[in-house]
């Protein structure tokens, strides 16, 4: 009703309206019948044109899938990552606005979340949160020490949703947060105790936004920065690995500790 309210307004006024719907995929929550209802709703009117974003890349590929409601109705934009280096310079220039010194911090930030803006951001405001009156610069280590409180305090949704994963989802988690080779890796399976049927389960979890497809699109990452540090910290010991919160295997199998961070 809003949004044909909206479309009757315009059309008075003979003129045009853009609206844009971000976080689209949420929509999914409510089930396909919302989407087909949307969709209905966007090829009845002829005076607003619509704008759908989201940052769950696989959930917004499946709303726009064959057979659901939003396949071949809109153009596709993708946008990638913010250039790291110039989201780490402006997370530092606004660390200094608020009377903090960065040291390195805005590019611990940036490998520490990833490349979703919202997520460095939580990182960087959690820093700010912990030096609120001024306390020493803020240098990798304290961005770690923010990282890890960000994970403590999402334990108990977190550690909710882990207990709904079956033993084989898990395990692929734990392989995806430490393994230093590829899930398809005979070393890999053994280690982790995945199956056959591992890249079903994979798929699932793509699907379901957990993890994304890297970039080169030849491994697998997580979807949410602080899900894989917790992985880290609470899932991967059960293997008998134990690794810092922060820490980062490559899925091409490369390991990335921590970095000596340079002042900017």
């Amino acid at each position: 009703q809003v949004l044909d309210a909206l479309d009757a307004l315009a059309a008075d006024r003979r003129v045009t309206l853009g609206i844009v719907l971000d976080e689209f995929q949420e929509i999914a929550r409510f089930g396909e019948h919302a989407e087909w209802r949307l969709r209905g709703v966007i090829q009845r009117h002829q005076h607003v044109s619509y704008v759908v974003a989201g940052s769950h890349v696989s959930l917004m590929d499946a709303m726009q899938s064959k057979g659901r409601a939003f396949y071949k109705l809109f153009e596709r934009c993708p946008f990638g990552p913010i250039d790291p280096g110039h989201m780490a310079g402006w997370i530092d220039a606004r660390l200094r606005t608020v009377g903090l010194v960065p040291q390195g911090a805005g590019d611990r930030c940036v490998v520490l979340a990833g490349a979703r803006t919202r997520d460095i951001v939580r990182l960087a405001r959690k820093c700010v949160d912990r030096h609120a009156n001024g306390m020493p610069p803020i240098d990798a280590a304290v961005v770690d020490a923010a990282f890890r409180e960000i994970l403590d305090e999402d334990d108990d949704s977190t550690h909710r949703w882990w207990s709904t994963l079956t033993i084989l989802q898990q395990n692929v988690l734990r392989a995806v947060a430490g393994a230093t080779t590829g899930l398809t890796a005979g070393v890999t399976q053994r280690q982790f105790g995945l199956r056959p049927s591992t890249m079903t389960t994979v798929q699932m979890l793509v699907a379901t936004g957990v993890l994304q497809k890297t970039s080169h699109g030849s491994g697998y990452m997580f979807d949410d920065p602080f899900v894989r540090g917790w992985v880290v910290l609470h899932a991967l010991p059960d293997l008998g690995l134990v690794h810092p919160a922060t820490f980062i295997a490559s899925p091409t199998g490369e390991y990335l500790p921590s970095p000596a961070v340079v002042p900017r």
